[in-house]
């Protein structure tokens, strides 16, 4: 990433289907003296607000306000522009948030803040400030394997992003010192859940059934197919990673699990055994399960752990495809809130990999061996990535 001798600030939004972060974020000066071209320059935060989304009036005004609030509590010069990392396809400058019925337009956040803008994928920014991370902060990176990416990234290496929170995002960065590098981004949360044992295939046709796809009755029937009494999952819509892989994800996964045990309360059978003074209410809002179950499968509860356990070797499947999609040299990446506050389930016994790993062909599960595999336990990554392509377009000339 080419800089300028001096400090530059820069504005950043994350914009995500749960809270929405703004921030001033500063370059440090030209890294000219380093000893590898390679090197990037270091970014830091200055300051930051957080907002719930869902709770936010006009996002254009919100931005404009946070951006001059931001500046004039900071003795920072004023920023040179904005780039809003945001959760949905970004296409000519327009993107329509994924999970929130908002769309956002760069021009018209240009009119109302006054400032240059960049409007990028959110994906794209995690992609663009693991470097970041890697170089300057990398205690913030939690390795599941014993293998490394080389430091400083080389021009030409590529890795890869993915993570879970309120969807499900992939990203692939082609590394470029001197830009940040090429992110391929897309919306891989959308594809098809992935089957692979009994109880995924369940859940698969639960889903299908419960989230009114047009496949008819999927109850009762196995991975080998059309038994009598029940479906198979040939027919109908497939649904997505993101319905299992996910916050919302992991209620569901639990309400299937406890609906199945006949449980009227959530928790209710596992109540004492798990030091839980109070058994999860049925009624319990859908943006509060996530953090319940994993908070009741950490003190024992047997449902909840089983719920825990079947997101984490889904998303532990998931991630085995995309990596075997892309082969990353520089290694994998889980980013998202999840993870970061989940890192027992990951770790323990090291389910993750346990189930990152197993590939029929000998040669790419030797592949994936290889693999540097990391957790992202800074959530503030998508932050540094959108600094990353803000202080790209100020340095090209190109606003």
């Amino acid at each position: 990433m080419r800089t300028d001798s001096a400090a530059q600030t820069v504005a950043v939004a994350d914009i995500g289907g749960t809270n929405t972060t703004i921030a001033l974020m500063q370059s440090s000066p030209s890294a000219a003296s380093s000893k590898s071209a390679a090197a990037i320059p270091a970014i830091r935060i200055l300051d930051k607000r957080t907002f719930p989304s869902g709770e936010l009036g006009p996002i254009n005004r919100v931005l404009a306000k946070a951006v001059q609030d931001l500046h004039s509590q900071n003795s920072s010069p004023a920023p040179s522009i904005l780039c809003v990392g945001a959760a949905g396809p970004v296409k000519d400058g327009r993107c329509r948030l994924t999970n929130l019925q908002w769309q956002l337009d760069a021009a018209e956040i240009k009119q109302a803040t006054g400032l240059p803008v960049r409007l990028i994928n959110d994906f794209s920014a995690v992609c663009l400030g693991i470097p970041q991370l890697l170089q300057h902060r990398p205690d913030d990176m939690l390795f599941l394997t014993s293998a490394r990416p080389q430091i400083p990234l080389t021009a030409g290496s590529t890795l890869l992003a993915i993570g879970a929170g309120t969807g499900l995002g992939a990203g692939l960065l082609q590394f470029d010192p001197q830009n940040g590098g090429q992110v391929l981004s897309g919306e891989a949360g959308h594809s098809s859940l992935p089957v692979f044992d009994q109880p995924g295939y369940e859940l698969f046709c639960h889903l299908q059934a419960s989230l009114g796809a047009d496949g008819g009755s999927m109850g009762g029937g196995s991975m080998g197919g059309g038994s009598a009494g029940g479906g198979s999952a040939g027919g109908g819509r497939h649904p997505s990673a993101e319905n299992a892989i996910s916050g919302r994800g992991i209620s569901r996964i639990y309400r299937w699990l406890a609906e199945k045990a006949g449980q009227t309360e959530l928790g209710q059978a596992a109540a004492s055994a798990s030091q839980q003074t109070d058994p999860i209410p049925a009624n319990v809002p859908q943006d509060e399960l996530p953090a319940l179950v994993s908070q009741a499968a950490a003190k024992g509860d047997p449902l909840a752990r089983q719920a825990m356990q079947l997101f984490v070797r889904l998303y532990a499947v998931f991630a085995s495809n995309m990596a075997v999609s892309f082969l990353p040299d520089s290694g994998l990446y889980i980013a998202g809130g999840i993870a970061g506050k989940n890192v027992n389930f990951f770790t323990e016994n090291s389910y993750f990999m346990n189930n990152f790993l197993p590939n029929e062909h000998a040669g790419i599960q030797a592949l994936l061996k290889s693999m540097p595999v990391a957790i992202v336990q800074n959530y503030d990554v998508s932050l540094y990535g959108a600094a990353v392509a803000a202080l790209e377009m100020t340095n090209a000339k190109t606003v």
